[in-house]
């Protein structure tokens, strides 16, 4: 109730500013735009894809104008860290003074049946590269030197020698958004994105051949439900240490050797990095394609009747490609499967051997490969499967510059079929 009060009487006082920043339009335009602080994903990836498509001036007006930025509304940021870089490099004002002004901007503008220009709208595709622009231009966001210092003291503490490579593990199992969002987790039904959940267990053989290879691991993350029984010097659980922080949690991502990752909000921090990503990601449709320096897998799909793995004609047909509930898959009667733990292993191994190819891949089961992403394409691209407003609206994919893993290809031919 004073929440509605204060919210009334700040639009009245708030109301004059819209009224100045419109009759200022021909001499400045004044753009806001709310960002997504409360989801990890999109709070790192949406301002660099933004940052980047400004210097191509894709979405862009082509007058003067300042673009204003603000956190969630409801006051919702997800790392502390991350907010106090950004605002090294966007121009970030209070979301109780922003988000009111931004309403009735666009309140005035629909009123008299305008486009509202002062919205800065979305990047080409939200948080996908479509443009391939990561390729393309340096890293916009960055470490000062104190932060550097401060990262490097923390790799030292948990036993990370000088010039030792790591490798981030970042597999999710739905337990952070539990915790974050407890209070709304049920009527938010986050439930629907626990076929995006994989078993950690999966992953041990292939963190065991890094640590023979000589690689530290650290799992990383936040809230995990089950704790890794790894006894290796070379190991650290990070997800289950005390000594947690914001910052670390970027500053991992940010400089491992490359991150294994099942696709969630975390991966988007050695995405923006550039750093090398393993994806083991769902849905099928939506996978990471941009990035030379990228691997991908994806979860198994199997029909519960005939417990045959689909094709993938199969998988675009059922309307699962893109899929964002857990409840699409069960109503077409068909589960998913993880990836086993040597499809895991057997993409770390052809990542190592990428970074030492300077990214550039083998001719191992080159035919199939073209194949899979004829396909792939073909099917991205069919209007008949674009009926999502993220789909139909919006680019997906660019160029294809990611790998599909070779292995895992070829232990799966039925998806060419």
């Amino acid at each position: 109730m004073f929440r509605k009060i204060n919210l009334f009487f700040l639009n009245i006082i708030l109301l004059p500013v819209s009224l100045i920043i419109i009759l200022l339009r021909p001499f400045v335009l004044l753009r806001f735009k709310e960002l997504s602080s409360e989801l990890f994903g999109g709070f790192i990836a949406f301002p660099e894809i933004y940052l980047c498509e400004k210097k191509e001036k894709i979405n862009l007006p082509n007058k003067t104008h300042l673009d204003i930025f603000y956190p969630h509304h409801l006051g919702l940021i997800c790392n502390s860290a991350l907010m106090k870089m950004w605002k090294r490099k966007l121009l970030i004002l209070p979301s109780v003074i922003c988000h009111p002004i931004n309403i009735q901007l666009s309140t005035i503008s629909k009123f008299f049946n305008m486009k509202n220009i002062h919205d800065v709208g979305d990047n080409t595709s939200m948080d996908r590269d479509v443009h391939n622009l990561f390729n393309k231009h340096s890293i916009n966001i960055s470490f000062n030197s104190e932060e550097k210092i401060n990262g490097i003291k923390f790799l030292r503490k948990i036993g990370l020698k000088e010039n030792e490579k790591f490798v981030c593990v970042a597999v999710r199992d739905g337990q952070y958004n539990k915790d974050f969002y407890k209070d709304s987790y049920d009527n938010l039904k986050l439930n629907r994105h626990d076929y995006r959940n994989w078993n950690i267990q999966n992953f041990i053989p292939a963190i065991e051949y890094l640590l023979e290879k000589g690689y530290f691991v650290i799992r990383v993350g936040k809230n995990s439900k089950e704790k890794l029984n790894i006894q290796n010097e070379k190991f650290f659980d990070y997800t289950f240490s005390n000594i947690k922080n914001d910052f670390i949690d970027i500053f991992l991502g940010a400089n491992c050797h490359f991150c294994i990752s099942t696709g969630f909000g975390y991966d988007m921090i050695p995405h923006v990095f550039r750093r090398p990503v393993i994806f083991l990601g769902v849905p099928i449709g939506l996978l990471n394609t941009y990035s030379s320096k990228y691997i991908l897998l994806t979860k198994h799909h199997v029909d519960k009747k005939t417990q045959k793995k689909l094709t993938l004609s199969e998988i675009f047909q059922k309307n699962l490609a893109f899929a964002q509930d857990i409840n699409e898959f069960e109503n077409m009667n068909v589960k998913l499967i993880d990836c086993s733990s040597d499809e895991i292993k057997s993409a770390t191994i052809e990542m190592i051997e990428l970074i030492k190819n300077n990214f550039k891949q083998d001719n191992k089961n080159s035919e199939q490969i073209k194949k899979f992403w004829s396909l792939y394409l073909s099917f991205c691209q069919d209007k008949k499967y674009s009926d999502r407003p993220l789909v139909k609206y919006s680019k997906i994919h660019g160029k294809i510059l990611a790998k599909i893993s070779p292995n895992f290809l070829l232990k799966n031919q039925n998806l060419l079929n």
